[in-house]
């Protein structure tokens, strides 16, 4: 355990504490707390096809990189499948930005099942504490793209950046810690006009999503697993603040496999 970070600043977490603790954030309740979305009725198999050649010394490679998996998914078949840092294919690695891909997955279904109008709509049609903010007059299309105007930094070695500074946020009593933070940012650019890449705005539509369908995220997920309108995805958990909205754009602790399965 003496590996273990004991504060949530992971972001500058040494590389041994980064080892120990990110295949086992959703086993560690004094760091953060998670739910489980249980495995659904469908799950894509993966089944393993020719090995794959390459000129190169693969677990030399990925010791080089410090990788703790890699898998190659060519036509639906595992071609090559390896693992390091004692880690194993049983083992859960917390996604950290593939998150979002699975955040806006559930934007697509909850358009599709009615609790989004549209991809035009007002972020703050769903959030009505972002009226009046910089993000009053931005649609959910632009949200989803990074493309806001709204002004962020996410330099990950800055401790005053803003994708430093909204994680440790302590917004008053009864709000939203994402939405308190991002809704004091001021305009760079017009909406529209300019890709910037932001993770608090991922965290955002992890909250437009709940206030749309009215469900945490991860409950979102299971009853789209329950009407059989997803699958692919074994079980996973998902991070979760004392407000229960998830952490939405780094919060997926899943093996390998799965997540390629998708």
């Amino acid at each position: 355990m003496a590996a273990f970070p004991t504060n949530t600043d992971l972001l500058f977490w040494s590389t041994s504490q980064r080892d120990a603790a990110f295949r086992a954030l959703d086993r560690l309740p004094f760091l953060a707390k998670h739910r489980v979305v249980p495995a659904g009725d469908t799950a894509s198999a993966l089944p393993p096809g020719a090995p794959l050649a390459l000129p190169l010394d693969i677990d030399a490679y990925m010791q080089g990189q410090r990788s703790a998996a890699l898998m190659v998914l060519h036509n639906g078949q595992v071609r090559l499948e390896r693992y390091g840092l004692d880690f194993d294919s049983e083992g859960r690695w917390t996604s950290f930005s593939v998150a979002k891909s699975l955040t806006s997955t559930l934007v697509g279904m909850a358009v599709r099942d009615g609790h989004i109008q549209s991809m035009d709509d007002k972020v703050s049609d769903y959030i009505v504490e972002m009226k009046g903010s910089a993000y009053d007059e931005v649609s959910i299309r632009q949200l989803l793209t990074m493309t806001s105007g709204v002004a962020w930094n996410e330099d990950y070695d800055d401790p005053k950046s803003d994708v430093t500074q909204f994680n440790n946020h302590k917004p008053k009593g009864g709000e939203d810690a994402v939405v308190s933070y991002l809704r004091q940012l001021p305009r760079a650019v017009p909406a529209g006009t300019r890709w910037l890449y932001s993770t608090g705005e991922t965290n955002l539509v992890g909250v437009l999503v709940a206030r749309a369908t009215k469900k945490t995220l991860s409950d979102y997920f299971s009853h789209l697993y329950a009407a059989g309108h997803l699958h692919g995805l074994a079980g996973f958990g998902y991070l979760h603040g004392a407000d229960l909205h998830h952490d939405a754009h780094r919060a997926i602790f899943l093996s390998l496999g799965p997540i390629l399965g998708f």
